[in-house]
C-alpha cells in the first residue's frame, strides 16, 4: 500500500472513532443501554414464567 493510502485510511478510522465515542456518550444511547439492561434483568428473573 502507498503511504498516502495508509494516511487516508488512518484519517477515516479516526473520524469513525470520533463518531463512535460521540454516539456512546449521547444521553439517548445511555438511556437505551439502561433500558435494555433492565429488560434483560427482568427477563432473567422471570425466566420460568417466560418459558
Amino acid at each position: 500500500m502507498k503511504e498516502s493510502e495508509i494516511n487516508a485510511m488512518n484519517r477515516s478510522f479516526g473520524i469513525l472513532n470520533d463518531r463512535r465515542i460521540k454516539i456512546l456518550q449521547d444521553k439517548k444511547t445511555k438511556d437505551l443501554k439502561d433500558r435494555v439492561t433492565k429488560i434483560r434483568e427482568n427477563s432473567i428473573s422471570n425466566l420460568d414464567e417466560l418459558l
